[in-house]
């Protein structure tokens, strides 16, 4: 596609990965570039590469639609934008939310795959440029999981070729095992279990437990859990159908799903009846192993610099676990963080898409990763 009358060219392309469960598989992404005013060749300074936050919709993935991240091709930056797995190819599948080490080589492949499509329409990436790596709410641990992954398990050759120097991250949950201790204290916080859900459904669908699948799962814990809506004690489960229903959330489960399995009883076993989790259960002691594994970086500290953001008035994903692994990192080249609380003003019900829209544009505003930490407050 071509977007002239903005000067960026912007290209959606399909390639080769693993999926998180190590099964080979196709995925999708974009790749922005300034609009080629020399036929000949041209070069960028630098690579954008943007994790994008959960959807709640598949025509919001970057392959379907452009976002604001796009803006910075004007920087005379490649903007690389990966469609996490359960998006934009792989839209029927459920969205990949726990696995960040997995989803991370699945990032790299896309670059690699976005300066294939960069070589084939002429366009290099500057000898002696520089990455960045950009992550909003779920998008921030997958950021730091590929910092991670490439000081660690790439070649000193694909570092240099990459040669990331920092990483943005806003208000994400990095550390689950203290999500999920914080959902339990505050069961109020309605809006986490979506995320809870596909939690439990990614970790269990690697322990490979038989069962039926994750919808009638989805369903018979939402019917369980009770809620205030319009007035009236309700189970989730109908204030959900009753404001939108098939449309809102069920698409997180279309028909074409595939047969990823959940422990028959696993609902009913590790639930209790207000629909928090039976901490005594042996099943619910596995899932809690499965969380804390999946969000460990063991003793690995970086070297990229890394700007965090997150607002202590949060209540979806809690401004505790960001501080604690902050404290975990900090020890690395320059790890820098900050309370971003200040820069929501008017009336903000929910904290967190307000700071993950503050984050996305101090993205497109700011080339560097510290100049949009600054800008944030």
């Amino acid at each position: 596609l071509s977007f002239r009358q903005w000067q960026v060219e912007s290209y959606c392309f399909k390639y080769r990965t693993l999926s998180a469960a190590g099964e080979p598989i196709t995925l999708s992404g974009r790749v922005t570039l300034p609009n080629m005013k020399d036929e000949s060749g041209h070069e960028v300074s630098s690579l954008s590469i943007y994790v994008h936050h959960y959807f709640w919709h598949w025509y919001e993935a970057p392959s379907k639609n452009l976002s604001p991240a796009v803006l910075r091709a004007f920087f005379n930056s490649a903007v690389i934008e990966p469609d996490l797995e359960g998006y934009g190819v792989t839209a029927d599948c459920i969205p990949c939310g726990i696995s960040y080490i997995e989803q991370a080589r699945q990032v790299i492949d896309c670059v690699w795959a976005a300066l294939k499509v960069m070589q084939d329409h002429g366009v290099k990436f500057s000898p002696g440029g520089h990455s960045t790596l950009w992550g909003l709410s779920l998008g921030s641990p997958v950021a730091i999981a590929t910092a991670r992954y490439c000081e660690e398990m790439l070649s000193q050759q694909q570092q240099d070729a990459i040669n990331l120097s920092s990483v943005f991250c806003d208000s994400g949950p990095y550390l689950l095992g203290d999500i999920l201790d914080y959902w339990d204290a505050n069961p109020k916080v309605n809006a986490s279990l979506i995320c809870r859900l596909l939690m439990f459904i990614h970790a269990f669908s690697k322990e490979n437990l038989e069962g039926y699948e994750p919808r009638d799962f989805a369903a018979e814990w939402m019917q369980s859990y009770q809620v205030t809506y319009k007035g009236e004690n309700v189970s989730l489960y109908d204030a959900i159908k009753d404001c939108g229903g098939d449309e809102t959330v069920f698409d997180l489960w279309p028909e074409t799903i595939p047969k990823t399995k959940v422990s028959n009883c696993l609902a009913t076993e590790m639930m209790q009846p207000d629909g928090m989790l039976n901490r005594e259960n042996p099943k619910a002691q596995a899932f809690i192993r499965i969380l804390k594994k999946c969000s460990d970086v063991g003793t690995w500290l970086p070297k990229a610099s890394v700007y965090m953001t997150h607002s202590s008035n949060d209540t979806y994903i809690p401004f505790v676990q960001a501080e604690a692994f902050y404290n975990q990192i900090k020890g690395g080249n320059n790890v820098n963080f900050k309370d971003v609380t200040g820069g929501i003003t008017g009336s903000i019900t929910n904290v967190h898409e307000a700071c993950t829209i503050n984050g996305l544009i101090g993205m497109a505003l700011y080339e560097e990763p510290a100049d949009a930490f600054e800008f944030l407050q």
